[in-house]
């Protein structure tokens, strides 16, 4: 497994992971994969890693101010 930067080909694979992730959460509002957008669209995404294997990504990780 490779931990590394993500790049702007992971947006959507980020995106749709995030949703899949927190869709089955009853303390989900479904907004999570949308805040990761705006804090990235925004400049306020400090550090965001994926977790790749086989050109997949599996997981991902985010900061923010």
């Amino acid at each position: 497994m490779l931990i590394r930067i993500e790049t702007p080909d992971d947006i959507d694979a980020i995106h749709d992971l995030t949703s899949i992730a927190f869709e089955p959460m009853a303390y989900s509002a479904g907004t999570e994969a949308a805040i990761i957008r705006r804090l990235r669209a925004s400049g306020d995404l400090t550090v965001s890693l994926v977790a790749e294997e086989d050109g997949e990504i599996l997981g991902h990780v985010a900061f923010s101010r």
